[in-house]
């Protein structure tokens, strides 16, 4: 457990070294650039956010950063998301927001594949553009 810990900081570490990840500098972001949101909450004591993080997004970091503005809440740090979204607790949540604050899908939860992913932005490409 304590190696998944570890391995969630430093990539959410990383990444932030690269960009604030907050969800309101997206918000901000994603207005200015018109760009959708790719929105994950996370959690450090969460080894299905770990396997997420691990296996789907950082494999295709570029892809969704290429079209996206990425943004990662990480609950163990006091990330909080924002009341207008349904979020439950459950960890990991991921949402698709459009520049305007509306979701584009709903919420996806948990650990999910590759193929899922494709499939989810080829249904938002279709419907929004991109």
């Amino acid at each position: 457990m304590k190696k998944i810990i570890l391995i969630i900081t430093i990539f959410v570490c990383n990444l932030v070294a690269i960009d604030d990840l907050s969800i309101y500098s997206a918000f901000k972001k994603a207005q200015e650039l018109n760009r959708p949101i790719y929105y994950i909450v996370t959690s450090a004591s969460c080894e299905h956010c770990y396997k997420h993080l691990k296996n789907t997004i950082i494999p295709n970091n570029e892809l969704i950063r290429k079209d996206f503005i990425l943004a990662i809440a990480d609950l163990s740090k006091g990330d909080k998301v924002p009341g207008d979204l349904p979020f439950d607790g459950y960890t990991p949540t991921t949402y698709i927001i459009a520049p305007n604050g509306n979701l584009m899908v709903s919420p996806l939860k948990g650990n999910f594949s590759q193929d899922y992913l494709y499939e989810v932005l080829d249904k938002v490409y279709k419907a929004y553009g991109n």
